[in-house]
């Protein structure tokens, strides 16, 4: 197996190993596929910390942070993604999670942005996802729920007058 870039054209290939080298022509098609998983903190507050795991590596939001991505370069196939809660102070874990368009959702935590399903440090979510062949760079469709950063929400209040 030959593992190289996205977007390489095939060509000619040279490899040097210790001190011999050769070049030979190498027909190949890219199996190399990208993806990106967006997620954060989706409440009123801005009290929440998570770390989300895909693929190997691991990132961890800051408290109340609403945006983090993790992208990565991998073979298109199954993946699983996982939640943890590291801090969750009002024991309401608020957050939500988007994938990139070249992902399809198998089984997992639906929905994607909860407002009680993490209760306290430890609590995990996840998904199996299948990854499908393209560059994994754009998410076109990341709804955060009726809950978002920087909104108020308004109350409206009717009397009832006889």
């Amino acid at each position: 197996m030959v593992k190289v870039p996205q977007g390489v054209k095939t060509g000619d290939v040279n490899v040097k190993v210790k001190s011999v080298q050769a070049k030979n022509a190498l027909l190949f098609t890219n199996r190399e596929s990208g993806a990106t998983v967006r997620f954060g903190d989706n409440g009123n507050l801005k009290d929440d910390i998570f770390t989300l795991t895909f693929n190997g590596a691991s990132k961890q939001i800051s408290l109340g942070q609403r945006k983090e991505e993790i992208f990565t370069s991998l073979t298109p196939g199954d993946y699983k993604v996982i939640l943890t809660a590291n801090d969750i102070p009002d024991g309401r874990g608020t957050y939500y999670v988007c994938f990139s368009d070249n992902i399809t959702v198998l089984s997992g935590s639906s929905p994607v942005t909860a407002k009680t399903v993490l209760a306290k440090a430890g609590d995990t979510v996840s998904w199996n996802i299948k990854v499908g062949q393209a560059t994994g760079k754009t998410i076109s469709n990341c709804s955060q729920s009726a809950i978002q950063a920087n909104s108020t929400n308004k109350v409206s209040i009717l009397n009832n007058i006889d």
